[in-house]
């Protein structure tokens, strides 16, 4: 019962990799022929033929590739990886100055990233962290009280998915040859920080895990 219609671009955008809904309007983010891997705009609410407006292009630097746009606490975040996550103002129109130094140049595992609990949780190849609604951001992860020595670690997270009670994450052994890892078990004890990570079930194969969810059990139709 749905009809389809096609948006055109007039040539602006080579290609649409990453897009979300917020406030009713679509923002998304692709590749532009004159400045190459890192164009952001957004489409106004014009029926059947909306245009593009608040072009962003590019984003830091272009050669570096917009992998996933993520609302949170009504606002953009826009993150590429290798370079760093990049805010835009409340009209999303331009970008805010850099606000998290920490993420600048680490991998970010961004297919991984989720909001739970009124928190964006960011999986990177540096540690999680978990960015709050006033902007603040702490390192969160299990690797926090383990030694961090090649034997003893058991790796980075990947991914991670909330239910109404607990955060769960996928981890895996970074660099290394071993195909199994572990999906842990997140229980916050007040702030984000204060999370209590648990082994909660050994995985198989958690190199192909980038992302995560929670659904209910249900018959299938």
């Amino acid at each position: 019962g749905v009809t389809w219609t096609s948006i055109g671009t007039s040539g602006g955008v080579n290609q649409i990799k990453t897009a979300i809904v917020i406030d009713g309007e679509v923002v998304f983010a692709g590749t532009s022929p004159r400045q190459g891997s890192a164009f952001l705009a957004s489409f106004d609410d014009g029926g059947a033929t909306p245009t593009a407006y608040g072009v962003i292009d590019p984003v830091g630097n272009p050669s570096f590739a917009i992998s996933r746009l993520v609302a949170f606490a009504n606002r953009v975040f826009v993150f590429k990886n290798g370079e760093g996550v990049f805010v835009l103002t409340s009209g999303r129109r331009t970008l805010e100055q850099e606000l998290f130094p920490e993420l600048r140049g680490v991998e970010l595992y961004s297919r991984g990233v989720t909001v739970w609990a009124g928190v964006m949780w960011v999986p990177t190849d540096a540690g999680l962290f978990a960015i709050t609604k006033d902007l603040a951001i702490y390192r969160v992860g299990p690797e926090r009280n383990e030694a961090r020595t090649v034997t003893s670690s058991r790796g980075i997270v990947l991914a991670l998915a909330g239910d109404s009670q607990n955060l769960y994450a996928v981890r895996c052994r970074r660099g290394s040859l071993e195909t199994s890892g572990w999906l842990l078990k997140g229980v916050i004890r007040g702030a984000p920080h204060e999370i209590v990570w648990h082994d909660f079930l050994q995985l198989s194969n958690p190199l192909s895990s980038f992302g995560a969810t929670v659904v209910s059990p249900g018959g299938v139709g």
